[in-house]
């Protein structure tokens, strides 16, 4: 037996805003994809005096909650909601996956198209002494 090498930790280099910006249109686009949603209205609801979403094919989050509980169908309709849920899957995966496949490649580019504003951008955000915590 050789000897055991210490892991190494690795040190946390700030929250990257274009990253999360790729990850929150990725998101939005499952959540339309599955829910007929945005994420804010997939987690919140809608905001209105009623709890549940108006259209039967928008899904939240508390809605597939009550489903799971409940175990019957939407209130006024013929299908739960994961019955919804699949068929929003089945009706837009191929959409999605193009939107997708599009977004990842637009992220892709526009990081190399702005490597100079976004190094300019980074040089600020460390002498504002964010730079440890923030980054383009």
């Amino acid at each position: 037996m050789g000897k055991k090498r210490k892991r190494t930790r690795r040190k946390f280099t700030g929250w990257n805003l274009i990253t999360l910006a790729e990850g929150y249109a990725q998101t939005s686009i499952f959540t339309d994809l599955a829910f007929r949603a945005t994420p804010a209205e997939f987690l919140l609801g809608n905001p209105g005096p009623n709890a549940y979403l108006t259209t039967a094919s928008k899904v939240s989050l508390k809605e597939l909650i009550d489903g799971l509980i409940a175990g019957a169908p939407i209130q006024g309709h013929s299908k739960t909601e994961w019955e919804y849920v699949v068929d929003n899957v089945m009706s837009g995966w191929f959409d999605a996956g193009l939107k997708t496949i599009g977004t990842g490649i637009a992220f892709r580019a526009g990081t190399k198209l702005t490597r100079r504003p976004r190094a300019a951008a980074n040089r600020m955000f460390k002498q504002l002494g964010i730079g440890d915590m923030v980054r383009v």
